[in-house]
């Protein structure tokens, strides 16, 4: 992968060649994502668009990056891509681990939605007795109450 630097530099070129109207039309009107066409992304420079299909989280943070380098007094510009190439078209039925980290497009039907629920990042654990705070990051689902039962025994009061 290319330098990041560079990677923004190249990025902060194309939205200035191609975008740059664009760019403070969506600042005026207060939308929050500029939409990157990957065909146009792909004619400017091919390599950079390769990027983004082998590491595509890496590359939108590098367009975001790229944008923030613009002085329009605007924060949290998402990226956007569309008109993405018939070869990252998969099927949810085909998806590999060869996919994993690869930018892709799925289409589908959304069937149910349910609310975003906040989820527990880290706890802080406090004791009744003496007022001891520790704080535990939770790595899934579950609260990380073994490993407390584990760090503070009957011995610790």
């Amino acid at each position: 992968m290319a330098d990041l630097q560079e990677q923004i530099e190249k990025l902060k070129e194309f939205i200035e060649y191609t975008y740059k109207d664009k760019l403070h039309e969506i600042v005026r009107k207060g939308k929050r994502a500029l939409n990157l066409d990957f065909q146009e992304l792909a004619k400017f420079d091919l390599e950079l668009s390769e990027q983004l299909i082998d590491y595509p989280e890496d590359t939108i943070r590098a367009a975001e990056l790229a944008i923030e380098q613009f002085d329009l007094n605007k924060e949290d510009i998402r990226v956007r891509i569309y008109n993405i190439p018939k070869s990252q078209n998969i099927s949810i039925r085909n998806i590999r681990s060869n996919h994993l980290n690869k930018f892709i497009c799925l289409e589908g039907i959304v069937r149910r939605a349910t609310d975003v629920r906040p989820q527990v990042t880290i706890a802080k654990f406090e004791c009744p007795s003496c007022g001891n705070t520790i704080t535990i990051p939770q790595v899934d689902s579950k609260n990380q109450l073994d490993v407390l039962a584990g760090i503070v025994t009957d011995s610790d009061y």
